[in-house]
């Protein structure tokens, strides 16, 4: 079940924000388009609950707010 993966995801990530953060970008980074997107997901709440992601978690580029506000 999934709540099974997020609360093993939560032992290695224990604040849920950055959990949360970290399982979108993961999913994003690694979804191939015409797959299950729930497939995905569950693969890497599954990678991060059992540790396989340790130390190799990818964050994205961050948009430069200020800017976009003064464009």
């Amino acid at each position: 079940m999934r709540s099974l993966q997020v609360y093993r995801a939560l032992d290695q990530v224990p604040n849920r924000f950055t959990l949360c953060h970290t399982v979108s970008q993961s999913v994003r980074r690694i979804h191939v388009n015409g797959n299950p997107f729930d497939g995905t997901l569950t693969a890497v709440l599954d990678g991060i609950g059992s540790g396989a992601f340790h130390g190799r978690l990818i964050t994205l580029p961050s948009r430069d707010h200020k800017a976009l506000l003064a464009a």
